[in-house]
């Protein structure tokens, strides 16, 4: 990315655009360092995808990076991110100016089906990286205290997938437990899921939540950082619960599975309150903010 930085500084020169966009942390932070060097009236437009305080933990010389974000971010002209959460993350972490903030969540197009019915035991489905952040370790402790038949889908892979397999095995559960790997349609899978789990430590704003709720497919996940909170409501699309309880997720689990949850309502709301359309008129509508004060 460092040694892309000339060519995408000499392109913006030559077309001379209203706005720079960029879309990932890191991008985010070069582009910021080098914005002395792309044209004055070019506004640098950064979108965050997850909580940047939570997610420099994980990367190389933490202390170093989040002081380079601390100096330099604030030289970007506005920051898209998608929960309330986040937006006072970058606030309370980073110095960033409200004003400088934009929340715009996620969209969600309904995802393909499952191919079958219902099953004739409860059948659950993550989907999600297999890493140390997305506490996979929790959710199988969770499902190993159910004391009825069931079946747990795992979509997505990662370097946590061998440790996890094995921990199965450990747990007496392995064969509740279906690995698949990453795959483009994770919801089309054999049976339809009575629950979506997910035990994250921190989620930005998670699509596979939204796709879960357009299928109708209510969620059980941790009361964690981030926009989990925004999109779920107690008793509505699914239930949260608090952090770091395996045993509270399992008894959520059990009184998700006899709770009287409208799939149609589920599906209805998510589709509405995160459509591609509405979505896209918020950033139309923030370009067109970003033209009228340049």
């Amino acid at each position: 990315a460092r040694k892309a930085m000339p060519a995408l500084i000499k392109i913006t020169k030559e077309i001379n655009p209203d706005i720079l966009l960029t879309a990932s942390n890191h991008l985010n932070l070069l582009c910021a360092i080098y914005k002395h060097k792309f044209p004055k009236r070019m506004k640098l437009l950064a979108r965050e995808s997850s909580i940047v305080s939570q997610n420099v933990k994980f990367g190389k010389f933490p202390w170093m990076y989040n002081q380079m974000l601390k100096h330099f971010y604030k030289k970007t002209d506005v920051l898209v991110c998608q929960s309330e959460y986040m937006k006072r993350d970058l606030h309370d972490n980073y110095g960033i100016p409200d004003k400088k903030i934009r929340v715009i969540s996620n969209a969600v197009i309904a995802p393909d089906p499952p191919k079958g019915n219902v099953h004739s035991i409860p059948v659950f489905i993550s989907v999600g990286r297999l890493r140390p952040e997305k506490g996979m370790t929790e959710m199988l402790k969770a499902v190993s205290k159910l004391d009825f038949p069931f079946m747990l889908h795992i979509v997505g892979d990662g370097p946590e997938r061998n440790r996890l397999e094995y921990l199965a095995v450990q747990l007496g559960i392995s064969e509740k437990i279906s690995f698949h790997g990453n795959r483009e349609a994770p919801f089309a899978i054999e049976e339809k899921p009575s629950l979506f789990l997910i035990t994250s430590q921190y989620e930005g704003f998670p699509n596979a939540v939204l796709e879960a709720g357009a299928l109708g497919i209510p969620t059980i996940a941790y009361r964690a950082p981030g926009g989990l909170v925004e999109i779920i409501r107690d008793g509505e699309n699914g239930f949260l619960v608090n952090p770091g309880d395996p045993i509270e997720f399992a008894q959520k689990i059990k009184q998700a599975l006899h709770y009287p949850f409208n799939a149609g309502n589920i599906s209805q709301r998510t589709l509405a309150n995160y459509s591609p359309a509405s979505i896209i008129k918020k950033w139309e509508n923030l370009f067109e903010d970003i033209l009228i004060q340049r």
